[in-house]
Parts: C-alpha cells; sequence; structure tokens
C-alpha cells in the first residue's frame, strides 16, 4: 500500500497519508503509551544487515567460571585431576542446576580445552576425560544410583517388547496343563470402568440370573473413579495392589473391563477431512478443534509430541490399560475368569494403533485358558457395527453366549462420527454395552461358576476388603453418560 509520510516541524509526530485519504498519526508519544509495540516503519530509516545467528549453548556459566579458574589457579604446578573432579561434583552439589545443563557444561568445558592448554597447565588429557566422563556417569551420584538401577532393569519401551516377544516363544514350546479352579462361598466380581448404573447391565443381569439354589454368595464391585474417588481409581498405586493382590488370592473371582479407547480410537483419523476433498480454508476450519490422532503403530504407546491435555489422556489411558492387563494375567495364573474388552484391531489400517498389536497382549494370548473372540456389538443391539474384540479367560462358551444373545440377523448400517445437534460426540453412547451383550457376559460368568463349587476350607474374603467391596455395590441407576476423561 502506497502513502505518504508528512513530518511536523517542530514536533516529534508524523502524519501518515493513505490514498483513501485516512490519515494516521504516529507521535513519539503514542509510541511510548504502547510500548513500541507498533510496527516499525521503513520512513524511520535504514534498517541494519541481519548478522550472523550466534550458537547458544544451554550451558552453566557459573559452573563453567569455576572450572576455568581452578584450572588457572593451578598453573604453577601439576594439577590434581582426581581433586579436580572432586571439585566440580562438590560444586554442582552445593547449587541449583539441572542435569542436562551440567552435563552440556561439563561437555563444553571439555570440548574447549585442547592439547596445547593441557600442555600449558601441565595436566594430563587422557586421565582429564576419564574424570569428566566419571562426573558425567548417573551410576556415580548417589541421589541417582538407585533410579538409574531401576531404570537399567526395566529398560526402555523397546526393550519390553522384545522381551514379550522372546516370553512367547518359550511359552509356545512349554504349554501348561488345566488346573481345576476352586472357589470360596463369597465370590466377588470386579466391574473395572463400570460407569454409571443402569438398567440392562452387567450388574443387572450377574445378580437377576443368580440361581436361587447357588452354592455361593454373589458380590459385584463397580470399580470406578465416579463410585469411589479412592478405591475406584485405578491410577493410584495403593488401589491397583489391593485389587491385584485380592485377585492373586482368590477373594476377586471375576474381573471384567472394558479400558478407555478414547486416545486409540480410529474415529480420531476419520475426523480430519483427507487432503482433496475441500478447500484448504474449509479444512482448516472443520479440523479445528477436533481431536486428533495421539497413537500410531510405531508409536503405541503415544506420540513422543503432544499437548499437555493430550499427554494426560495418554498417561491415564496407559496406566489403566497396565492395570488391565496385569489384573488379566493374575485371573490367569489364578485359574479364575476375566473379560477385557476394546474396539477390535482394524484389518483395513495397517499403521492405525490397537490393543491386539501391543506385544505384550500376544505373550497374555498364550496364557492356559486365555482366547481372543472378536464379534460386532451391532448383531447385540448397538446403533453401528462396532466391531469388538474380547480377552476371554477361562470363559471357553462365550461365543456360544454371544450368539445366543443376538438381536439382529445383519449389522446395522449407521456410523457415529463427530458430533450430533446437541453438540455432543456420537460415539459417547457406545460405551455402554448393549444389554444383549451383558446378558452374553452374565451367562458365560454364571457358566463359569456353576463348574466351580465352593471349596472346603478356601480363606474367607478379610473383613477390610469386605467392607470396601460393599461400600463400591451401586444400586441407583445414574441418568446421564459419564465422561470420557473423568479427571
Amino acid at each position: 500500500m502506497k502513502y505518504w509520510l508528512v513530518k511536523i516541524r517542530n514536533l516529534s509526530s508524523w502524519i501518515i497519508v493513505t490514498p483513501n485519504k485516512y490519515i494516521y498519526i504516529y507521535t513519539s508519544e503514542l509510541a511510548h503509551k504502547h510500548d513500541r509495540c507498533l510496527p516499525p516503519l521503513q520512513a524511520e530509516g535504514p534498517q541494519g544487515a541481519f548478522g550472523r545467528h550466534r550458537i547458544f549453548h544451554d550451558i552453566d556459566d557459573a559452573l563453567h567460571i569455576y572450572m576455568v579458574e581452578y584450572v588457572a589457579d593451578h598453573v604453577d604446578y601439576h594439577l590434581d585431576v582426581q581433586a579436580f573432579g572432586k571439585a566440580v561434583r562438590a560444586w554442582i552439589l552445593c547449587h541449583a542446576i539441572s542435569w542436562t545443563r551440567m552435563t552440556n557444561t561439563v561437555k563444553f568445558f571439555m570440548t574447549n580445552f585442547t592439547e596445547e592448554d593441557a600442555t600449558i597447565f601441565h595436566i594430563n588429557l587422557q586421565q582429564l576425560c576419564l574424570e569428566m566422563d566419571h562426573t558425567l556417569d548417573p551410576m556415580n551420584w548417589d541421589f541417582l544410583r538407585h533410579l538409574q538401577g531401576s531404570r537399567a532393569q526395566e529398560g526402555n519401551i523397546a526393550d519390553c517388547h522384545r522381551q514379550c516377544h522372546s516370553w512367547m516363544q518359550k511359552w509356545l514350546h512349554n504349554q501348561t496343563q488345566d488346573v481345576p479352579a476352586q472357589m470360596g462361598r463369597t465370590r466377588i466380581v470386579l466391574h473395572a470402568f463400570s460407569g454409571r448404573r443402569r438398567l440392562g447391565d452387567l450388574q443387572y443381569y450377574l445378580e437377576k440370573d443368580l440361581p436361587a439354589e447357588a452354592s455361593f454368595d454373589l458380590v459385584v464391585v463397580s470399580l470406578d473413579i465416579v463410585i469411589n474417588a479412592h478405591w475406584g481409581d485405578a491410577t493410584r498405586e495403593d488401589t491397583r495392589r489391593l485389587w491385584l493382590t485380592a485377585i492373586r488370592d482368590k477373594h476377586v473371582v471375576g474381573f471384567i473391563a472394558g479400558p478407555p479407547c478414547e486416545t486409540w480410537s480410529r474415529v480420531r483419523g476419520a475426523l480430519h477431512p483427507a487432503q482433496g476433498e475441500e478447500d484448504d480454508r474449509d479444512v482448516q476450519a472443520m479440523g479445528r478443534g477436533l481431536p486428533r490422532v495421539l497413537r500410531t503403530l510405531s508409536e503405541l504407546w503415544g506420540l513422543p509430541s503432544l499437548g499437555l491435555r493430550e499427554l494426560s489422556q495418554i498417561l491415564i489411558g496407559n496406566s489403566l490399560l497396565i492395570f488391565t492387563l496385569e489384573a488379566i494375567i493374575e485371573v490367569a495364573l489364578a485359574g479364575t475368569v476375566g473379560i477385557a474388552e476394546h474396539p477390535a484391531e482394524p484389518v483395513d489400517l495397517e499403521d492405525a494403533a490397537s490393543i491386539w498389536r501391543l506385544p505384550i497382549m500376544q505373550v497374555i494370548c498364550q496364557l492356559p485358558g486365555v482366547e481372543r473372540i472378536r464379534f460386532a456389538q451391532g448383531l447385540l443391539g448397538a446403533k453401528t457395527v462396532k466391531p469388538t474384540e474380547f480377552l476371554c479367560v477361562n470363559l471357553p462358551s462365550m461365543m456360544h453366549h454371544l450368539h445366543a444373545n443376538r438381536v439382529r440377523t445383519e449389522l446395522p448400517k449407521g456410523q457415529s462420527i463427530g458430533k450430533n445437534n446437541l453438540g455432543q460426540w456420537r460415539t459417547s453412547s457406545l460405551k455402554e454395552y448393549p444389554p444383549s451383550l451383558c446378558k452374553a457376559m452374565s451367562d458365560a460368568v454364571h457358566s463359569a461358576f456353576g463348574r466351580c463349587a465352593a471349596a472346603e476350607g478356601h480363606p474367607n474374603v478379610p473383613a477390610h476388603l469386605l467392607e470396601i467391596c460393599c461400600s463400591m455395590q451401586v444400586t441407583e441407576y445414574g441418568k446421564t453418560f459419564g465422561p470420557d476423561y473423568a479427571r
């Protein structure tokens, strides 16, 4: 845009006249008022040439100066390299400095310390390098030794995946025989992430279909943070320890869970239109504010670069999934019954994330009594196809009961993508199981319980555990869906 700049004599003001006769006044007072945040005008003077960008070294200046001065103070005689290393470590312990900045500073010092410097200051350069490597080793710091030792044992995710593949190969060659299960008179069924109570839910059928002549008492526990903020929060260490110990001791003889799937959902990819379908402006408008893909096949535990809320969702989702898998493993080892439900592995998306593609899941499938079943909830009353897979433990009749409770002969044609007219996600209603699916799971559990009579001498459920379980038996029906992300 062309404009004319007029200087007012004896005043520190400029008048800017544009072709459309708009006049803007730029004064030093206006610049001071806006703290010089107004865009600069080319008429104010020539712009200087851009200088060469400096390399930023993320180092601690105080530590670097201390190291340089320490060496300079000992120029008149041979420097004791070990004493120098102890002095540096003592300085670090007495000052607030991050591990990253400390390592950057030490490496920066060594990079700029040449052989000529070593000759001048009478220092053995090789010994100095070894001493600085000793300083940079976390195992030589008391407060890091325990943490580093535990990390060394656990390894990273890739190491865990390799170990899972190794276990799977061993178990394939060492199949164990089934051991008849024994259960006590009080049988606790833990329904994890149960959500609200409603007619036709899992607890409804488990209690309704319990035979009057049954030789055991049934306690159905709803493990959910909205039911009990402490013992329903599976991200707490003491909560996980309580329930996993109860499963290991066969006080909890039934475990049913559908860990949150919002971060695994393939619908996230469908929410963003493909390139070429709309113009760029429409694509940006449609994609703004919509949930992004958070996992891929190469990053099953979560992408490395996420927003704070997305990262929190990933961490919560991973914690709840790990608790579910730990519980399923304990159920398989104890010989009791369990079900883990999650969206089916996509057969048309090779790079999509799915819990069924986790190496640990492939290991669990090799445990005795574990069976993986694929079924469409649309045949059981869901409004969409909703292909689902069940990880069943000691439930050989599960597939039979799924077919026995079908309410459709053909799959529905509807889809649940995006939001409805009320601004609610269409997938919210799908997180609740259709009544027919709840009936099928209840029938499979009762069938397994019916084969196990109450064992004589089986230890009673501890009083404190029974008290917690009774407090988490929900009898009132809810009216609204719970949030997908209850945090």
